[in-house]
Parts: C-alpha cells; sequence; structure tokens
C-alpha cells in the first residue's frame, strides 16, 4: 500500500513539474497535454490529458 501511495505521489509531482512551469509564463492559464493531437489518453490511468489542469503549489516546498 505505501508502495502504491508513492507511485501516485510520483505522478502527480510528474504531472504538476510540468505544469507549473507552463504556468509560469504570462499568457498561460492552464495546461492540457495532447499525444498526437488527441487528448483521449492519461497518465498511468490515473490523470486524463483531457483535462485543464491549472498551477498547483501545494506540492513545492516554500522557502522557511
Amino acid at each position: 500500500k505505501l508502495l502504491m501511495q508513492i507511485l501516485l505521489l510520483l505522478e502527480k509531482i510528474t504531472l504538476y513539474s510540468l505544469v507549473n512551469t507552463l504556468c509560469e509564463l504570462p499568457s498561460v492559464k492552464n495546461v492540457q497535454f495532447l499525444v498526437n493531437g488527441s487528448s483521449d489518453y492519461s497518465l498511468r490511468e490515473t490523470y486524463s490529458l483531457a483535462e485543464l489542469y491549472e498551477r498547483n503549489l501545494d506540492l513545492i516546498k516554500q522557502k522557511e
């Protein structure tokens, strides 16, 4: 069970590292991923690529 939780967290970190980076651009508010022009895919069956993803700073460690 712990291994599954770690894998799910790694998927989320992978997804939001891309989303957060792209959302730093002034004209980008959300991100959708396409594979060969199609959003009919998912990231490891957990995150649908048809969704629009917004910046999520919950995974970023803040400086103390």
